[in-house]
């Protein structure tokens, strides 16, 4: 059986077909991959409420969970007064429901730009029928 030689540009022998184009695949690999001189990737890192929305009776309370983003949270933007409120301690969001009516809270991240997440707030109101 007849052995084939190939000489790659960059000055390697390589034995048969197989090798070169494994030789080939490596250097194209290496030729696409990042240089030292290349800008940082920079990773998305969201803030997400858990759940995003929520529905609730008047008078009673309810948490949300935040993750991700980078600590710590803060509330950006507070429910009108007269259909909840909003309090937050670490990562967790209780909310208040005050009167019938619907709004929003949204709290933010310490990232720079600031990562949002905002919670729909539904409150309504219990009758009791005698």
């Amino acid at each position: 059986m007849t052995k084939a030689w190939f000489k790659c540009i960059c000055g390697f022998e390589v034995m048969g077909l197989k090798s070169f184009f494994t030789l080939i695949g490596f250097v194209t690999v290496t030729l696409v991959s990042c240089k030292k001189d290349d800008p940082p990737v920079v990773v998305a890192n969201y803030l997400f409420a858990t759940p995003n929305a929520v529905t609730m009776v008047a008078g009673t309370d309810t948490t949300v969970s935040l993750s991700g983003g980078v600590p710590t949270y803060i509330i950006v933007h507070e429910p009108k007064v007269n259909v909840a409120t909003a309090s937050l301690d670490g990562s967790t969001v209780t909310i208040h429901g005050n009167g019938a009516g619907g709004s929003s809270v949204t709290m933010g991240d310490n990232a720079t730009p600031q990562n949002t997440a905002t919670v729909s707030i539904v409150v309504t109101v219990s009758f009791i029928h005698p």
